[in-house]
């Protein structure tokens, strides 16, 4: 029984984890074609 409601909890966390970090990418991206930022954001605009 433990392992069977282990397993729900951590993919939901895993696919949370994933979901944060590609808002925190897209966020990046935004910074970097809105401001004088650039790391690889003008070939991602563009």
């Amino acid at each position: 029984m433990p392992v069977d409601l282990v397993e729900p909890v951590s993919y939901s966390n895993v696919v949370l984890v994933l979901c944060i970090l590609w808002l925190i990418i897209m966020v990046y991206h935004v910074l970097g074609c809105s401001s004088r930022i650039e790391f690889r954001a003008n070939s991602c605009c563009q």
